[in-house]
């Protein structure tokens, strides 16, 4: 019986492209031996929290997330047997180590991209990742040099130049490439506007009141969390950047030459709108720093909203005054003066696009229909840009390496285990991931 299904699974193997395409005799530049593990912190050394840790009490240094798995008493014995994983070897995430000599590496995001993140918020899959240790990492791709080029073309050109899509299967890693253009751009010198998500604009959870003088339904609450978000996760720099003209919001009037700090200071749900509107046209007009817009889960701009009018009638995105804004930045109707703009879809939410699936589907441009439909129209004059949905074998390796400084994963990966998981999620990001983690007993 055993040799029965040793004999299956070798010829499953053997069988499979992208076994072939791997190699039977690949072997991973790691070693699968427990001495390989990382030596424990030197003594005295200071003991730090994941910024993402549910439980932040005593034990929750390195991941608050060891022993909520299956753990059970296995996930007990492994907090008193294995001491803290060292990763104060790993580099830092930073432009000169973004290589092609890098592909695979592990790099840690430094604390001030961090604490952008923190303020800007980040997909609930990649939280839950940074939840297990003190120092959220990532693994260089080709597809990292690939966005990574793209903003140090765009750094001194109109983001009019610049409007790129994300296209990739579910799983293929666009929201983590979405999270290291956003660090890059922040480690260079950039202002960064990022949203995790685009359905908070459109899915009717914060109220909406109807503006005649703009013919636009404004949505003062989450104008007020927008602006919040960015000048925390731009506070530098807002500090440096001027205003353009002065502005009475209300009772509160911004002179000009006001810093951006001071602008986003004093908003309420009264000028919310107006002061949003302000601060991306003063971010427009300045050229001293270059502008990414980064939206991930950004299919639900171009469908109907949640939101509907007096009458019921349900409202499109272009008719909510937050995702206008943004629309007429990814349109080109407005535009940033250095910068780049970033979408990236989610092939797994629950809200979808039949214009972003006709966009994604058609090979070039020039295959897009010319349509009346606005979402289209938008959408055609965007540049895709493929994320590959098969992880190279160094990627793979990187990924394997990240998971073991993880509390809870850095049990030993055999070249065999190594080889199956990545045959049997024929090489996608995620599910590569999840299914060593499962086997690791996450």
């Amino acid at each position: 019986m055993l040799a029965c299904c040793r004999l299956h699974q070798s010829l499953r193997l053997e069988l499979s492209p992208l076994a072939r395409q791997v190699g039977l005799d690949a072997r991973r530049n790691f070693s699968a031996s427990s001495s390989a593990l990382a030596p424990p912190p030197a003594k005295g050394a200071a003991k730090k929290i994941s910024p993402w840790a549910k439980n932040k009490g005593a034990g929750a240094e390195e991941t608050s997330a060891a022993g909520q798995g299956s753990g059970g008493l296995g996930n007990v014995l492994s907090e008193v047997t294995l001491p803290p994983a060292d990763l104060s070897h790993l580099p830092l995430f930073q432009p000169e180590g973004i290589t092609p000599a890098s592909i695979g590496q592990v790099q840690v995001f430094s604390q001030p991209t961090l604490a952008a993140f923190k303020a800007l918020t980040i997909p609930p899959l990649v939280q839950k990742e940074f939840a297990f240790t003190a120092k959220p990492s990532t693994v260089i791709r080709s597809a990292t040099l690939a966005i990574t080029g793209v903003l140090d073309k765009s750094k001194g050109t109109p983001s009019t130049s610049s409007r790129h899509l994300l296209s990739g299967p579910s799983g293929s890693g666009k929201s983590v490439l979405l999270l290291q253009g956003a660090s890059y751009a922040l480690s260079t010198g950039w202002v960064v506007l990022y949203l995790p998500s685009t359905a908070s604009l459109v899915d009717s959870t914060t109220p909406h009141a109807y503006s005649a003088p703009h013919k636009l339904f404004h949505q003062p609450v989450l104008a007020q969390q927008l602006i919040s978000r960015f000048a925390a996760a731009n506070k530098a720099t807002f500090k440096k950047l001027k205003t353009l003209r002065s502005r009475t919001f209300g009772e509160v009037t911004v002179a000009e030459g006001a810093t951006l700090e001071e602008l986003t200071r004093n908003v309420d749900e009264k000028n919310s709108t107006a002061v949003l509107e302000a601060l991306l046209e003063d971010l427009s007009q300045q050229s001293n720093f270059p502008v990414l817009l980064a939206l991930d889960d950004a299919q639900c701009l171009f469908a109907p909203s949640s939101y509907v009018d007096p009458s019921y009638q349900v409202l499109e995105p272009y008719s909510l005054a937050v995702p206008r804004l943004l629309l007429e930045f990814i349109s080109g109707a407005k535009a940033f003066t250095k910068g780049s703009i970033l979408l990236a879809p989610s092939l797994i939410s629950a809200r979808t696009s039949e214009a972003m699936s006709r966009r994604l589907a058609a090979k070039e441009v020039e295959a897009v229909a010319p349509s009346s439909d606005i979402s289209t129209t938008i959408l055609a004059q965007l540049e895709v840009m493929n994320v590959p949905a098969r992880l190279e074998r160094k990627e793979a390796v990187g990924i394997v390496q990240m998971l073991q400084s993880w509390r809870g994963t850095r049990e030993a990966v055999s070249d065999d285990s190594f080889l199956e998981q990545y045959v049997a999620s024929d090489g996608n990001a995620r599910q590569f991931s999840r299914s060593l983690a499962q086997n690791q007993q996450l």
